[in-house]
Parts: C-alpha cells; sequence; structure tokens
C-alpha cells in the first residue's frame, strides 16, 4: 500500500488515479496506517506540502480516512484545522469551505466539546469556524446527535458565548440553524438581523423565513437529501471531477447532455439566464462548484 501512496504522493500528470484509489479502497485494512501516516507527517511539518504545490497524498488521505470512518483521524483532522491563518486553506483549498464539515462528521469521535472548541475559538479561522458548525448540522441530519441540543447550542452562542461583530462567523451560525429548521430561536436570529451583524451575501433573514414556511418534517427530509449534508462514502466519486485532474472532453459533454433533461422539467416561470459564476454552484446538479465540474 505504501508503494501506491507513494506513486500518488504528486499530482505531476493531472491524471486521476482512479485504480490506485480503488486499490486502496480494497485493501482499506491496510492501507488505513498509511494514510493516517502522512496526515501525521502534515501535522509536524505542514511546510513539507506548503513547499511542493503538487503534493496530493495528504488529500487523497483524508477522504479515504473519513470513507472509512477512522475515527483515530478525529484529533488529527482537528489539529491540521486549527494550523494558523490560511494555513488549512493553502494546504488543502475548497476542501475547507466544502467538505471539511462532511469530513470532520464521517470521522466524529463522540468529543462534542472539542468540536464546539474549534467553532468557539476566535484565533481558529473563519472558514473553519463555519466548517465546525456545519458539521453540527451534519451529524443532527444523520442521528448522531440531538436537533434541540445542537439548537440550543447555537442560541448560546448568539446571545452569550460569542456575541461577535464578525459578520461571517453570524452568518455561519444562522446557515447552520437553518439546515435544522430554527423555528425555537428564531427570535434570537432576527436580533442579529436587526444588530446588523450578519454577511447578508451569505444568508439573510428572508432565506429563514422561507425554511419556516415549510413543515419541519418536510424541511430535514429534503436537507438529509443533500450532497452536503452526507457522510464522506465514496473517495473517488467526491474526487473524479476536480479542477486538478484533466477531465476528458467527451466524457464531460456526456453528463452535461444527461443533466438537460433534469434542468428542463422545472415548471417555474422563464425567466433572464446570468452567467454562472466560477465559484457558483454548478447547473448540473453534481453539488460542486462551477469550476470544478462543468466549467
Amino acid at each position: 500500500m505504501k508503494e501506491i501512496l507513494d506513486s500518488i504522493r504528486y499530482n505531476d500528470d493531472r491524471i486521476f488515479p482512479r485504480k490506485k484509489l480503488q486499490e486502496l479502497i480494497d485493501g482499506k485494512e491496510e492501507a488505513i496506517p498509511h494514510l493516517l501516516d502522512i496526515m501525521e507527517e502534515l501535522r509536524e511539518n505542514p511546510n513539507a506540502v506548503l513547499d511542493a504545490p503538487t503534493r496530493f497524498d495528504h488529500i487523497y488521505a483524508c477522504y479515504l480516512l473519513a470513507q472509512f470512518r477512522v475515527k483515530e483521524f478525529f484529533p488529527l483532522w482537528v489539529d491540521i484545522l486549527r494550523f494558523p491563518g490560511r494555513m488549512p486553506h493553502d494546504l488543502f483549498g475548497d476542501v475547507i469551505t466544502e467538505d471539511a464539515d462532511r469530513i470532520l462528521a464521517s470521522v466524529y469521535d463522540g468529543d462534542i466539546e472539542v468540536i464546539k472548541g474549534l467553532i468557539e475559538d476566535a484565533e481558529v479561522g473563519e472558514y473553519v469556524r463555519s466548517a465546525a458548525m456545519r458539521c453540527l448540522a451534519v451529524l443532527v441530519l444523520n442521528g448522531e446527535l440531538s436537533r434541540e441540543d445542537v439548537l440550543d447550542y447555537f442560541k448560546t452562542l448568539m446571545t452569550t458565548k460569542l456575541q461577535t461583530d464578525n459578520y461571517y462567523v453570524n452568518a455561519a451560525i444562522v446557515a447552520a440553524s437553518n439546515a435544522l429548521y430554527p423555528v425555537e430561536i428564531y427570535e434570537e436570529i432576527e436580533d442579529l438581523y436587526k444588530k446588523g451583524v450578519v454577511e447578508l451575501g451569505v444568508i439573510n433573514i428572508d432565506n429563514v423565513d422561507q425554511t419556516l414556511q415549510e413543515s419541519e418534517e418536510m424541511h430535514l427530509k429534503r436537507q438529509k437529501q443533500l450532497t452536503r449534508a452526507l457522510y464522506i462514502d465514496d473517495t473517488v466519486e467526491e474526487l473524479h471531477r476536480w479542477a486538478s485532474f484533466e477531465q476528458p472532453k467527451r466524457k464531460i459533454r456526456k453528463e452535461r447532455q444527461t443533466a438537460m433533461p433534469q434542468l428542463s422539467m422545472t415548471t417555474n416561470p422563464a425567466k433572464k439566464v446570468e452567467k454562472i459564476g466560477r465559484n457558483d454552484p454548478c447547473p448540473c446538479g453534481s453539488g460542486k462548484k462551477y469550476k470544478k465540474c462543468c466549467g
């Protein structure tokens, strides 16, 4: 297994190593110690990765460990997320904003105080703190934590524990709460907007109002079906469309054509279609950013 991992340590050729990843998955028990070694080495010496721009084995490792539900990775991942400043983003790129929460939830070892520590530590990057909040929502939607307990915790963040003027952090609290149907803490959410301390580009009060117009049962059912609420179950599926890899043009065209009938089935009135931004969700429905999918 070490030889396989050594062979995909760098992404110099930009070819997705599907077969080698599958070999690692098939040899899960033998691969796990080597995957943990990669992440432990990263924790001890992150500069070794930062100084090698095409280094990629640490990304494969964190997704595979999440897929394998390796709880020993939980404290390791938390330590890495605690790296100062932009270092977590420099090491993992969009993984921090898109999947860090799902990875954390996938390897959760039952110690919720560790996640709360990430959220409440002002020295931790705001994107990591946001991911930790979303992690709690993912754990609720997968039946690991109580919805009522997590919403009560978010309430304490808004009213006593944080009371921050960091607009993005406040928006992250609201967004994570909104995923869980926050009817019990609506007044606290509304108060943040009245104070003008929420980043409106992330979520606004109208989004919360719209959530509460449907039933709790229906909202939670829909949330559970979203990619962002799922554990990491398939590393190959998660990674193969990344812009880091060369994509077969014929395959992309086929995927676009497959997606088109689904898009055309909408019954909404016709409206002006705006240009899709590179960081916007891809219209094909993959759940990835446009730049990492069909863009």
